[in-house]
């Protein structure tokens, strides 16, 4: 749902672009294309290009935290409550085994200023911040999932 209203958004902005001398697009320039596949996005109509959008795993960091190497993202998006808050949660996969993935992170987020406990698969806390982190690494049968929510 969260998805469908990101992309209404994107369709509505798109469709009521003005060109670059303020005039609006006629309506031959009103289509709008968005594509999805291999971890990026691409969003252009007839008279604009927007910008591609590429989950790279070597880039995304947590106060210079990166993901387990190897790992892959597989979903990436903020998401805001009624209060306006607005929550990072990114979802990855590694072929290592949950434990080895969990304390792998431990060390390197208490050092970069994370307060840490286990509760369960997770590691849960506060950020440097003192806003509430959440990393949940659990074990299934194609590798291990890993789901990091981090207040923004």
């Amino acid at each position: 749902m969260k998805q469908l209203l990101f992309l209404s958004a994107i369709a509505a902005t798109a469709c009521t672009t003005k060109t670059q001398d303020n005039q609006p697009y006629d309506d031959n320039d009103t289509s709008l294309s968005i594509s999805f596949g291999s971890g990026k996005i691409s969003i252009a109509n007839e008279s604009i290009q927007g910008p591609s959008l590429r989950s790279d795993p070597a880039k995304f960091s947590l106060n210079g935290v990166h993901l387990y190497p190897g790992s892959k993202i597989i979903d990436q998006r903020v998401e805001i409550d009624r209060a306006g808050a607005r929550t990072m949660r990114l979802s990855f996969e590694s072929t290592t085994a949950a434990p080895t993935v969990r304390e792998w992170f431990r060390p390197k987020l208490e050092k970069a200023g994370y307060s840490l406990s286990t509760q369960g698969d997770s590691l849960s806390g506060k950020d440097p911040r003192g806003h509430p982190f959440d990393l949940k690494i659990s074990d299934q049968p194609s590798g291990t999932i890993g789901v990091i929510k981090e207040r923004l």
